[in-house]
C-alpha cells in the first residue's frame, strides 16, 4: 500500500506573505534623524530616543528646533507655547562635540527658562572605553 503524502503549499505561502507584510510595515515606521549632520559625543550608556522635540546646536554654533534654524529668543517662545499645550513634553537636546561648553549650558538654561524639565541629552552610543577620562 503506497503512502500518499502531500505537501500543502498554500498555508506556507500565506505565512510568507504575512511575514513579508509585517516586515514592510515595521521597517517603514523606523525614522532616522539625518537631516542635520552632527558629530555627537560618545557614551557607553546611550539609548535611542523616542519621538519628541529636538533642540540642536551644530558645529558652527547654529541653533535649531526640529531641524529648523531658530534664534534663542524664538526658541524660548516656541518652547513655552508648546509646553503650555503639553506639560509632559519630552525634549531631546543634541550638540556637536565641538560646540563650546558655555554655549551648551546657555541653551540648556534657556530651555529650563521655558519651563521644560523633561530634557534628554542625545549621544552616539559606543562600546569604546577610550572616551572615558583616564583618571
Amino acid at each position: 500500500m503506497p503512502l500518499n503524502i502531500r505537501l500543502e503549499v498554500i498555508p506556507m505561502v500565506d505565512i510568507i506573505f504575512t511575514l513579508l507584510i509585517f516586515f514592510i510595515v515595521s521597517s517603514s515606521l523606523v525614522v532616522y534623524n539625518e537631516s542635520m549632520h552632527l558629530t555627537l559625543p560618545k557614551a557607553m550608556t546611550g539609548k535611542p530616543s523616542p519621538k519628541a522635540l529636538t533642540v540642536s546646536i551644530d558645529a558652527d554654533s547654529g541653533l535649531f528646533l526640529n531641524n529648523h534654524p531658530v534664534t534663542a529668543v524664538a526658541l524660548k517662545h516656541r518652547l513655552e507655547a508648546t509646553i503650555l499645550k503639553n506639560k509632559e513634553l519630552q525634549l531631546i537636546f543634541q550638540a556637536d562635540h565641538q560646540v563650546p561648553y558655555s554655549l551648551v549650558i546657555s541653551v540648556l538654561d534657556l530651555i529650563r527658562q521655558a519651563h521644560c524639565s523633561n530634557i534628554n541629552l542625545q549621544v552616539e552610543r559606543t562600546h569604546d572605553t577610550s572616551v572615558l577620562p583616564s583618571k
